[in-house]
């Protein structure tokens, strides 16, 4: 027996027993059904038990109207209870069933197994190269009626793009041999030969293909790319900010720390004759008045400034005094 999990969606296949003569419905009517044939290798009905809980069903089948009925040999377990049966299958054909509680037939049924066909995925990929183009091949299933799709995409791409054949071989155009691709697989019947009912197979194994050559994953070869862009924005945005930082610093020690006028501009006459000295030099004041023979205090001819003043004091000058004149 088999423990599986059973989820029931709305593509499952209801099928919901026959009313009898009088017009009434069969207690079995109430079992929605599931059946799915895995590739003409195993058939697996499962029923939704919900409205008899706790109670364990016997499933019966033949594949001939002239066989006898036989028990279930492998149930699927649900809870503690049988909710379903896989039977193996060689071939397509018809199956008659019974479910039953106890001796009490519930539900009735004969179906076509091929309706309820899920193919088998494909596997063992093959690639051929030319230029910018690749086919795609693999080994093909033992029956006709199939579609074969084969979906390819780039880590850059948010989307896998389809290419479909009858044949698994599968001819992909406009791709760039530089890039890395993913590369995936599945079988769907057609509906024209199966029906509506059918399910398209697992997806294959995602493969790698890069230059021709396979590939463990194409995520490694799309890391240096992004890293370098990622570095090259930190970097970046790490010199705008510092940049910023200096310009903001610049302006705040501007504001709190005003610069002091050069004087050299505000006193032209004094730095052109004096050479910033402000100081009358005291011999300088002697030599002219030994001159002039006059005795007098000489005051230089200094320009007015507002906020400047200059100061006079006595100095000897050959045992004479005389005025000298101080920097502002």
């Amino acid at each position: 027996m088999r423990h599986v999990f059973l989820p029931w969606a709305a593509a499952a296949v209801l099928l919901l027993g026959r009313a009898n003569a009088s017009g009434k419905t069969k207690p079995g009517s109430a079992l929605q059904l599931q059946v799915i044939n895995f590739n003409f290798e195993t058939v697996q009905v499962t029923w939704n038990s919900s409205a008899y809980a706790g109670i364990n069903f016997t499933f019966i089948y033949k594949f001939h109207t002239k066989e006898e009925y036989r028990p279930c040999p492998d149930y699927i377990l649900q809870h503690g209870y049988r909710a379903g049966c896989l039977l193996e299958v060689q071939r397509d054909g018809p199956l008659y069933f019974s479910i039953r509680n106890g001796t009490e037939p519930l539900l009735t049924k004969d179906l076509a197994i091929s309706t309820y066909l899920k193919p088998r995925s494909p596997g063992a990929l093959n690639f051929q190269w030319r230029e910018e183009a690749v086919t795609v091949t693999c080994s093909s299933l033992g029956y006709n009626d199939l579609q074969y799709e084969i979906q390819h995409k780039t880590v850059f791409d948010a989307e896998w793009q389809s290419t479909e054949a009858e044949t698994c071989n599968v001819t992909i155009d406009g791709l760039d041999t530089e890039k890395c691709y993913f590369f995936r697989a599945r079988v769907k019947a057609l509906e024209f030969a199966y029906g509506s009912e059918t399910y398209p197979s697992d997806w294959s194994e995602v493969t790698y293909q890069q230059r021709g050559e396979l590939r463990d994953s194409c995520w490694e070869n799309s890391l240096f790319p992004k890293f370098i862009l990622i570095a090259g924005m930190v970097s970046f945005l790490t010199v705008f900010l510092l940049l910023l930082s200096l310009w903001k610093l610049h302006r705040i020690k501007k504001v709190l720390m005003p610069s002091v006028p050069d004087p050299k501009f505000s006193f032209l006459g004094l730095f052109e004759s004096h050479q910033g000295n402000f100081q009358v030099s005291s011999i300088s004041l002697c030599k002219l008045q030994r001159d002039s023979a006059i005795h007098v205090s000489i005051l230089p001819q200094l320009p007015s400034h507002p906020g400047c003043h200059v100061t006079l004091s006595r100095v000897p000058c050959a045992g004479q005094q005389v005025l000298a004149g101080s920097p502002c």
